[in-house]
Protein backbone atom coordinates (compact mmCIF):
# COMPACT_ATOMS: atom_id res chain seq x y z
CA UNK A 1 0.00 0.00 0.00
CA UNK A 2 1.26 3.52 -1.02
CA UNK A 3 -0.07 6.76 0.93
CA UNK A 4 0.02 10.16 -0.56
CA UNK A 5 0.14 13.79 1.35
CA UNK A 6 -1.10 16.76 0.08
CA UNK A 7 0.95 19.72 1.38
CA UNK A 8 0.90 22.42 -1.18
CA UNK A 9 -1.90 24.94 0.06
CA UNK A 10 -0.98 28.25 1.44
CA UNK A 11 -3.72 27.77 4.51
CA UNK A 12 -4.80 31.87 3.48
CA UNK A 13 -7.23 31.39 6.78
CA UNK A 14 -4.75 30.57 9.35
CA UNK A 15 -3.74 34.11 9.17
CA UNK A 16 -0.62 35.19 9.76
CA UNK A 17 0.70 32.04 10.62
CA UNK A 18 1.43 30.14 7.57
CA UNK A 19 3.13 33.03 5.90
CA UNK A 20 5.82 31.98 7.90
CA UNK A 21 5.43 28.02 7.65
CA UNK A 22 3.41 25.85 5.83
CA UNK A 23 0.77 24.31 7.55
CA UNK A 24 1.59 20.84 7.86
CA UNK A 25 4.37 22.12 9.84
CA UNK A 26 1.88 23.69 12.66
CA UNK A 27 2.49 22.55 16.45
CA UNK A 28 0.22 20.23 17.77
CA UNK A 29 1.94 19.80 21.43
CA UNK A 30 4.76 19.24 20.92
CA UNK A 31 4.83 17.40 17.20
CA UNK A 32 3.88 18.99 13.45
CA UNK A 33 0.97 18.07 11.90
CA UNK A 34 3.19 16.17 9.08
CA UNK A 35 5.37 14.25 11.94
CA UNK A 36 1.60 12.79 13.05
CA UNK A 37 0.70 11.74 9.87
CA UNK A 38 4.27 10.09 9.25
CA UNK A 39 4.22 7.98 12.46
CA UNK A 40 0.81 6.99 11.66
CA UNK A 41 2.01 5.50 8.03
CA UNK A 42 5.04 4.04 10.60
CA UNK A 43 3.49 1.99 12.80
CA UNK A 44 1.31 0.51 9.47
CA UNK A 45 4.73 0.13 7.46
CA UNK A 46 3.51 1.90 5.04
CA UNK A 47 7.03 3.25 3.52
CA UNK A 48 5.81 4.23 -0.22
CA UNK A 49 4.87 7.94 0.48
CA UNK A 50 4.75 10.19 -1.56
CA UNK A 51 4.57 14.24 -0.06
CA UNK A 52 3.34 16.90 -2.66
CA UNK A 53 4.56 20.54 -1.66
CA UNK A 54 4.23 24.04 -2.96
CA UNK A 55 4.22 26.91 -0.29
CA UNK A 56 7.51 27.37 1.91
CA UNK A 57 8.36 23.93 0.93
CA UNK A 58 11.56 24.37 1.70
CA UNK A 59 10.63 24.02 5.50
CA UNK A 60 9.22 21.38 4.90
CA UNK A 61 12.25 19.76 3.79
CA UNK A 62 14.04 21.61 6.03
CA UNK A 63 12.08 19.98 8.93
CA UNK A 64 11.83 16.22 6.98
CA UNK A 65 15.58 16.50 7.38
CA UNK A 66 15.55 17.66 11.30
CA UNK A 67 13.35 14.36 11.77
CA UNK A 68 15.66 12.09 9.73
CA UNK A 69 13.10 11.07 7.57
CA UNK A 70 14.36 9.57 4.00
CA UNK A 71 11.68 7.68 3.18
CA UNK A 72 9.63 9.79 1.20
CA UNK A 73 8.98 10.87 -1.87
CA UNK A 74 8.84 14.37 -2.62
CA UNK A 75 7.00 16.19 -5.92
CA UNK A 76 6.23 19.53 -6.63
CA UNK A 77 3.09 21.56 -7.10
CA UNK A 78 4.45 25.47 -8.59
CA UNK A 79 1.14 26.14 -9.45
CA UNK A 80 0.16 25.51 -5.92
CA UNK A 81 -1.52 29.53 -6.07
CA UNK A 82 -3.45 28.91 -8.37
CA UNK A 83 -4.67 25.48 -8.63
CA UNK A 84 -6.06 22.91 -5.92
CA UNK A 85 -5.32 19.59 -4.58
CA UNK A 86 -6.68 18.05 -7.56
CA UNK A 87 -3.88 19.16 -9.45
CA UNK A 88 -1.85 18.29 -6.97
CA UNK A 89 -3.09 14.91 -6.22
CA UNK A 90 -1.74 14.07 -10.05
CA UNK A 91 0.91 15.03 -9.52
CA UNK A 92 1.41 11.29 -8.21
CA UNK A 93 -0.42 9.88 -10.95
CA UNK A 94 2.64 7.98 -12.46
CA UNK A 95 3.66 6.11 -9.21
CA UNK A 96 0.34 5.74 -7.65
CA UNK A 97 -2.43 4.89 -10.36
CA UNK A 98 -3.44 1.57 -9.95
CA UNK A 99 -2.17 1.09 -6.60
CA UNK A 100 -4.22 0.98 -3.18
CA UNK A 101 -3.38 3.94 -1.21
CA UNK A 102 -4.34 6.22 1.81
CA UNK A 103 -5.20 9.80 0.60
CA UNK A 104 -4.49 12.40 3.55
CA UNK A 105 -4.74 16.25 3.40
CA UNK A 106 -2.07 17.76 4.77
CA UNK A 107 -3.89 18.79 7.49
CA UNK A 108 -5.69 16.10 9.02
CA UNK A 109 -5.11 15.13 12.35
CA UNK A 110 -6.50 11.90 13.58
CA UNK A 111 -6.28 9.19 16.38
CA UNK A 112 -4.38 5.79 16.04
CA UNK A 113 -7.62 4.21 16.43
CA UNK A 114 -9.10 6.10 13.64
CA UNK A 115 -6.12 6.01 11.45
CA UNK A 116 -6.13 1.92 12.17
CA UNK A 117 -9.95 1.56 10.58
CA UNK A 118 -9.33 3.35 7.66
CA UNK A 119 -5.81 1.32 6.34
CA UNK A 120 -7.71 -1.93 7.62
CA UNK A 121 -10.77 -1.40 5.85
CA UNK A 122 -10.78 -4.37 3.47
CA UNK A 123 -12.26 -1.84 0.61
CA UNK A 124 -11.91 1.43 -0.34
CA UNK A 125 -13.22 3.55 2.58
CA UNK A 126 -14.89 7.14 3.20
CA UNK A 127 -14.87 7.50 6.62
CA UNK A 128 -16.91 10.15 8.05
CA UNK A 129 -18.77 11.65 11.35
CA UNK A 130 -22.40 11.10 11.77
CA UNK A 131 -22.16 13.75 14.62
CA UNK A 132 -20.39 16.18 12.97
CA UNK A 133 -22.09 18.54 10.81
CA UNK A 134 -19.90 21.40 10.82
CA UNK A 135 -20.40 24.03 8.22
CA UNK A 136 -16.46 23.64 7.20
CA UNK A 137 -16.27 20.43 6.36
CA UNK A 138 -17.33 18.55 3.41
CA UNK A 139 -20.38 16.02 3.97
CA UNK A 140 -21.28 12.44 2.45
CA UNK A 141 -24.39 10.73 1.55
CA UNK A 142 -24.37 7.69 1.89
CA UNK A 143 -27.22 5.31 -0.39
CA UNK A 144 -27.54 1.84 0.14
CA UNK A 145 -24.94 1.38 2.77
CA UNK A 146 -22.46 2.99 0.33
CA UNK A 147 -20.47 6.25 -0.05
CA UNK A 148 -22.87 7.91 -2.99
CA UNK A 149 -21.93 11.57 -3.09
CA UNK A 150 -19.62 14.05 -1.48
CA UNK A 151 -22.00 16.92 -0.51
CA UNK A 152 -20.88 20.89 -0.26
CA UNK A 153 -20.25 22.29 2.89
CA UNK A 154 -23.45 23.87 4.03
CA UNK A 155 -25.19 20.85 3.61
CA UNK A 156 -26.96 19.65 6.65
CA UNK A 157 -28.48 15.82 7.86
CA UNK A 158 -31.38 16.06 6.12
CA UNK A 159 -29.30 15.82 3.05
CA UNK A 160 -26.09 14.29 4.31
CA UNK A 161 -25.00 11.22 6.75
CA UNK A 162 -22.06 13.62 8.33
CA UNK A 163 -18.73 14.92 7.47
CA UNK A 164 -16.10 14.02 5.77
CA UNK A 165 -12.53 14.22 7.69
CA UNK A 166 -9.64 14.56 5.05
CA UNK A 167 -8.56 10.79 4.82
CA UNK A 168 -9.44 8.04 2.37
CA UNK A 169 -8.35 4.83 1.63
CA UNK A 170 -8.35 3.62 -2.20
CA UNK A 171 -8.29 -0.11 -3.87
CA UNK A 172 -6.34 -0.65 -6.78
CA UNK A 173 -9.57 -0.81 -8.49
CA UNK A 174 -10.69 3.12 -7.40
CA UNK A 175 -7.31 4.22 -7.83
CA UNK A 176 -7.54 3.57 -11.58
CA UNK A 177 -10.99 5.14 -11.94
CA UNK A 178 -9.98 8.05 -9.67
CA UNK A 179 -6.90 8.88 -11.69
CA UNK A 180 -8.26 8.80 -14.99
CA UNK A 181 -11.37 11.20 -13.85
CA UNK A 182 -8.67 13.64 -12.88
CA UNK A 183 -7.24 13.20 -16.03
CA UNK A 184 -10.42 13.88 -17.38
CA UNK A 185 -10.89 16.63 -15.38
CA UNK A 186 -7.18 18.27 -15.84
CA UNK A 187 -6.12 17.55 -19.55
CA UNK A 188 -8.93 16.99 -21.12
CA UNK A 189 -11.29 19.89 -19.39
CA UNK A 190 -8.30 22.11 -18.70
CA UNK A 191 -9.92 22.36 -15.26
CA UNK A 192 -6.79 23.10 -13.11
CA UNK A 193 -8.85 24.66 -9.59
CA UNK A 194 -10.67 21.57 -8.81
CA UNK A 195 -10.97 19.59 -5.35
CA UNK A 196 -10.36 16.13 -5.63
CA UNK A 197 -13.43 15.13 -4.27
CA UNK A 198 -15.28 16.15 -7.70
CA UNK A 199 -13.29 12.84 -8.67
CA UNK A 200 -14.14 11.09 -6.15
CA UNK A 201 -18.25 12.16 -6.79
CA UNK A 202 -17.92 10.99 -10.16
CA UNK A 203 -16.44 7.21 -9.45
CA UNK A 204 -18.39 6.44 -6.41
CA UNK A 205 -21.54 4.62 -8.66
CA UNK A 206 -18.38 2.86 -10.32
CA UNK A 207 -16.69 0.75 -7.15
CA UNK A 208 -17.66 0.80 -3.60
CA UNK A 209 -16.49 3.06 -1.50
CA UNK A 210 -17.45 1.59 2.15
CA UNK A 211 -18.90 4.29 4.90
CA UNK A 212 -16.80 4.27 7.96
CA UNK A 213 -18.33 5.96 10.71
CA UNK A 214 -16.07 7.14 13.09
CA UNK A 215 -18.14 9.35 15.78
CA UNK A 216 -16.58 9.61 19.26
CA UNK A 217 -12.85 9.25 17.84
CA UNK A 218 -10.74 11.55 17.74
CA UNK A 219 -9.87 14.05 14.53
CA UNK A 220 -10.20 17.58 13.17
CA UNK A 221 -9.07 19.05 9.87
CA UNK A 222 -7.27 22.32 10.48
CA UNK A 223 -8.25 25.55 8.94
CA UNK A 224 -8.15 28.59 10.93
CA UNK A 225 -6.70 29.50 14.25
CA UNK A 226 -9.71 28.23 16.21
CA UNK A 227 -9.42 24.72 14.53
CA UNK A 228 -5.85 24.98 16.24
CA UNK A 229 -6.56 25.75 19.17
CA UNK A 230 -9.21 22.99 19.02
CA UNK A 231 -6.43 20.63 18.12
CA UNK A 232 -4.08 21.51 20.76
CA UNK A 233 -7.00 20.68 23.15
CA UNK A 234 -8.05 17.30 21.83
CA UNK A 235 -4.70 15.58 21.17
CA UNK A 236 -2.65 16.72 24.38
Amino acid sequence: MKAVILAAGRGIRMNHRTTIIPKCLLDINGKTIIEKQLLHLKRHGIKDIFLVLGHQYDKVLMKLHEIKVRHVNILFNNDYAVTNNMFSLFKTKEWVKGNSFVLLNGDAVVENKLFDMIVNSKSSACPYDSENFNPEELKVLIKDKLAYKIMPKITGPENSNGSTIGVFKFSAQASTLFFDDMEKTIVKQKKLNEWFEHSLTNIFPKTKFKPLDIKGLKWIEIDDPNDLSLARGMFE
